[in-house]
C-alpha cells in the first residue's frame, strides 16, 4: 500500500547529537506490551513464493563507523569466498542457548536466492525453529508432537527471510541503502541483500539479540523494552546512514518488532533517563502498545514519521518500508512507533495517556514538553495528508495471521478439526488462559475429541507491586493449568460465552454430573511468543495439561500463589514444561492453542 501524508515541520527539527562510542548497556528484557483491539480485521497477505533466480550474486560486505556497522558493497564473490573487510571472517555456526543448556539453531533446509544460501544464518530463524529437546518435560504424546514437529513447522512458515524475498518478486528499481531495525533486522537484511545484490550501496542494521550470530552482516545491539545509551547511539548512527542515501537511491527500511525501543533519540531537552522512566512506568501500569507509542512518538525524533523527515532533509526521493508487524491490526503508526508512517495522534493524546496511567509525575520534563506541544510551541509529528508521503511506500509482509494459518494447517495435517480460530485476542493473560481452558473443557464435556482451538494475539500482565518473574504466555499457561487441574472455573471468574452462547462456567456442572467412569481425552494448552522470548525470561512460553498444577505442587510451589505474584516462570520451570526455542529471528505476536485428545 502507498501511504501519502504531509508535514510542515522543518528539517531543522531533526535532532542530532555527537556520535559516541558504543556503551556497555546491559540487555533488557521483553515485555507484555501489545494488547490491541479484538475482532475481525483486514489483513495484508503475503504473495505466493516465486522463482527468485536471476538476482545475481550477493555483494561482499565491509564495515565502518564505530558502533553501528554499515553495509558497503564491494566486488561480488562466490558463496564461501572471503570478501574485503571483515565479511569473510564470519562463519555460520550452530549455537547453544546459554540458559540452562537449551539448544537453538540448526542447519536450514536451504533457501537459495541467486546462488546464495540464506539458510544457516540467524539461529533458528532460517533454520526452521527450535530443534527437538527444547521442552524440558513434554506433557504426554501431544506435548511431544508440539515440541518436536508442530512448533518448528510453524516457525519455519513465518520465517522473515522468505517473506522478504517474496516481497521483491518485482524487484526494486535502481540502487538502494538498507536500514533494518528490530528483532528480525538481521534476518530481513540478509535476505534483502541476497535478493538485491549489487543494487545495495550501503546501509545499517540495528538489532536486539546479541546471541544470534551473523555470517555477513554486523549490527549494533540495542536494549528492549526500556532503551539504554546503546539505543541512543544506534539512533544517531541511523541518521548518519540516512544522510548517506543519495537522491537517486531508494532508502529501503526493514522494520520489525522492537524497533520503537531501538530507535530512541529523545527530543531536546529530554534525556534518555526521561524516556526510560516514562517507558518503564507505562509498561508497569499495563499500558497497551498504542498508548505507549503515542507518548514515544511525541518525545522522540525518529518516531511518528521522523525517519522520513530525516530522509527528506537529506535529499532522499524514495522510501520503501517492508514491515513485519507485531501489532494486531497492522496499524502503521503503531508498528515501531511509525518511523515511516503518518501519525494521527497528538500531544494532547500523549498527555492524556500519562494522566490515565498515573505517570504525569514520573518525569516533569516529559510532562512539560507535552504541555508545550499542546500549546503549539513544540512541532507536531507528521500528519496524514502531508505531501512528504507521496514518495513513501509502506508494505506489511508478515503478521500474526501467518502464525494462525500455519498452526491451523499443521494441526489439520495431524488430524485435528479446527473448531475455533480467532485473531486479535487481547486482555489480561490469566483471564485469557482460563477462558481458553474452559472452552476446551466444555468441548470435551460435550464428547468432542481430536479438536483444536487456535488463537492469535497478544495479552498483557498488569504487574502492580508483585515481584515475580514471568511473561504473558507463561502467565496464560499457568492460569490454564490451574483450571485444568481443578476441573472448575475458579471463584469469581466470569468466562466469555462459547460459540453456542452457553456460559463456560456451566462446565463445572457438566463435569460433576458426567459418568464417573468416563475417561476423558487429555487437554493440552500451549502459548508461544513467536520471537522466542516471553517476558524477562529465557522461555518462549509453555505447554501444560491437567497434570501440570499437581506437578508444581509436588515441587513445593503453590500455583495459585505463583499466579498471584506473577511468578509463572518459576512455577512452570518446576513442572519442567517451559518451552525454550531460543531467539527465532521473527516477532509477530503470540500463538495460543488448546488441543482436546
Amino acid at each position: 500500500m502507498r501511504i501519502k501524508q504531509n508535514s510542515e515541520q522543518e528539517a531543522a527539527a531533526i535532532g542530532r547529537g555527537p556520535r559516541s562510542t558504543r556503551s556497555n548497556g546491559t540487555g533488557s528484557n521483553d515485555e507484555n506490551e501489545h494488547p490491541v483491539e479484538q475482532g475481525d480485521r483486514e489483513k495484508n497477505r503475503t504473495d505466493d513464493a516465486t522463482d527468485h533466480a536471476g538476482f545475481g550474486e550477493p555483494p561482499a560486505l565491509g564495515v565502518h563507523v564505530t558502533g553501528l556497522y554499515f553495509l558497503e558493497v564491494a566486488t561480488a564473490h562466490e558463496p564461501g569466498e572471503d570478501a574485503e573487510g571483515e565479511a569473510g571472517d564470519d562463519e555460520a555456526e550452530n549455537t547453544e542457548n546459554e540458559n540452562e543448556g537449551a539448544s537453538v539453531g540448526g542447519k536450514a533446509d536451504g533457501l537459495s536466492v541467486g546462488g546464495w544460501d540464506l539458510g544457516h544464518r540467524w539461529c533458528s530463524s532460517q533454520g526452521g525453529g527450535p530443534v527437538p529437546g527444547t521442552l524440558e518435560h513434554m506433557p504426554g504424546r501431544v506435548g511431544s508432537m508440539l515440541e518436536a514437529a508442530i512448533i518448528p513447522e510453524i516457525l519455519r512458515a513465518v520465517s522473515p527471510g522468505p517473506l522478504v524475498v517474496r516481497a521483491f518478486q518485482h524487484g526494486l528499481p535502481g540502487a538502494c541503502h538498507i536500514l533494518a531495525v528490530g528483532k528480525a533486522s538481521g534476518t530481513m537484511a540478509e535476505a534483502a541483500v541476497g535478493v538485491l545484490g549489487g543494487q545495495v550501496r550501503g546501509g545499517g542494521v540495528v538489532g536486539v539479540d546479541e546471541k544470534c550470530p551473523t555470517l555477513t552482516l554486523r549490527a549494533l545491539w540495542g536494549d528492549h523494552p526500556v532503551p539504554t545509551g546503546r539505543n541512543v547511539e544506534a539512533a544517531r548512527e541511523v541518521l548518519a546512514c540516512v544522510e548517506e542515501c543519495r537522491a537517486d537511491e531508494t532508502l529501503l527500511v526493514l522494520l520489525s518488532g522492537g524497533a520503537s525501543a531501538l530507535l530512541c533519540l529523545p527530543r531536546e531537552p529530554l534525556t534518555l533517563k526521561d524516556i526510560a522512566d516514562v517507558t518503564g512506568a507505562l509498561l508497569h501500569a499495563g499500558a497497551p502498545i498504542e498508548e505507549l507509542n503515542t507518548v514515544r512518538k511525541h518525545c522522540e525524533v525518529l518516531k511518528g514519521g521522523g525517519l522520513v523527515r530525516a530522509a527528506a532533509a537529506a535529499g532522499s526521493q524514495q522510501v520503501v518500508c517492508l514491515i513485519l508487524s507485531d501489532v494486531l491490526g497492522d496499524r502503521l503508526d503503531v508498528i515501531g512507533s511509525g518511523p515511516t508512517a503518518p501519525d494521527p495522534t497528538t500531544f494532547a493524546e500523549a498527555l492524556s495517556v500519562l494522566e490515565k496511567r498515573g505517570a504525569l509525575g514520573v518525569s516533569p520534563v516529559v510532562t512539560a514538553l507535552l504541555h508545550r506541544g499542546c500549546d503549539g510551541i513544540e512541532p507536531e509529528t507528521i500528519k496524514p495528508g502531508d505531501p512528504i508521503w507521496a514518495s513513501v511506500e509502506n508494505r506489511v509482509i508478515g503478521n500474526n495471521q501467518l502464525v494462525i494459518n500455519a498452526a491451523c494447517d499443521a494441526f489439520k495435517r495431524e488430524g485435528y478439526e479446527i473448531v475455533e480460530r480467532r485473531e486479535g485476542v487481547e486482555g489480561e493473560a490469566a483471564e485469557v488462559g482460563r477462558t481458553l481452558a474452559c472452552k476446551a473443557m466444555l468441548l470435551r464435556a460435550n464428547g468432542r475429541s481430536k479438536v483444536a482451538i487456535v488463537w492469535g494475539g497478544e495479552t498483557t500482565v498488569t504487574v502492580g507491586e508483585a515481584d515475580g518473574k514471568g511473561g504473558r504466555c507463561q502467565e496464560l499457561s499457568l492460569a490454564a493449568a490451574i483450571l485444568l487441574g481443578r476441573h472448575d472455573c475458579g471463584a469469581g471468574f466470569q468466562p466469555a460465552q462459547d460459540a453456542q452462547g452457553a456460559q463456560a462456567g456451566s462446565l463445572h456442572h457438566k463435569l460433576m454430573t458426567a459418568s464417573q467412569g468416563t475417561e476423558f481425552p487429555r487437554i493440552t494448552i500451549a502459548s508461544l511468543a513467536t520471537d522466542g522470548r516471553d517476558g524477562p525470561t529465557d522461555a518462549a512460553g509453555a505447554v501444560v495439561d491437567e497434570t501440570t498444577a499437581a506437578t508444581i505442587r509436588d515441587a513445593g510451589i503453590d500455583p495459585h500463589t505463583a499466579l498471584k505474584n506473577h511468578d509463572s516462570y518459576h512455577a512452570l520451570k518446576a513442572a519442567r514444561v517451559l518451552l525454550r526455542t531460543g531467539p527465532t529471528g521473527t516477532n509477530i505476536n503470540d500463538l495460543m492453542v488448546a488441543l482436546v485428545g
